[in-house]
């Protein structure tokens, strides 16, 4: 709880929110674009004359104002938005759905219901690491490796890491041996 605090508190300067909640390469991301038009507009009247330094300068200010937004919206988004008794219902009745279709071979359906899972939540590992199974299932590869590194990259407290880095060496275990 005190966490969530924290980062909505600290997304007064964007990025800082994020990097609080482990997602330091979208929060650098941020801070640097948002610093970067900041000082565009800033330096526009040594750059520009006339007419030209109100809009670079306007220009700045609006894109930095957009980022500032969004940091703000995201951090909310991921520290109360998706913490909403309703949201994780619905989400955890999806899951049971994609473990009856995945154990029943159903892997098109399961697909789906992940797919879904991931527009509700695009930065939950579990969905990213379960995709990446039915992917290997279906014998899409290439796929299967990009939602398993996916997972990595998501996944800030590392839960995730052991079994996706099994399932990467299991595929390149198949790949080699299909290679020989």
């Amino acid at each position: 709880m005190l966490l969530r605090i924290a980062a909505n508190v600290l997304t007064l300067i964007p990025g800082l929110g994020h990097v609080v909640l482990g997602r330091c390469g979208r929060g650098v991301l941020l801070f640097f674009g948002f610093v970067l038009f900041l000082n565009g507009s800033l330096l526009a009247p040594y750059l520009y004359s006339g007419k030209q330094v109100d809009r670079a300068s306007r220009g700045s200010l609006v894109a930095a104002g957009l980022i500032w937004a969004y940091a703000v919206m995201d951090v909310f988004n991921i520290t109360y938005w998706r913490r909403r008794r309703g949201f994780l219902r619905k989400k955890k009745r999806l899951y049971f759905a994609v473990h009856r279709a995945y154990a029943g071979r159903q892997l098109e359906e399961a697909r789906g219901l992940l797919k879904r899972l991931l527009r509700m939540d695009p930065e939950d590992p579990a969905s990213h690491y379960w995709l990446g199974l039915v992917y290997r299932d279906m014998g899409q590869i290439w796929r299967a490796r990009k939602r398993f590194k996916q997972a990595l990259w998501v996944d800030p407290e590392k839960k995730w890491r052991l079994h996706v880095q099994h399932q990467l060496a299991r595929l390149r275990a198949s790949r080699a041996l299909g290679a020989s």
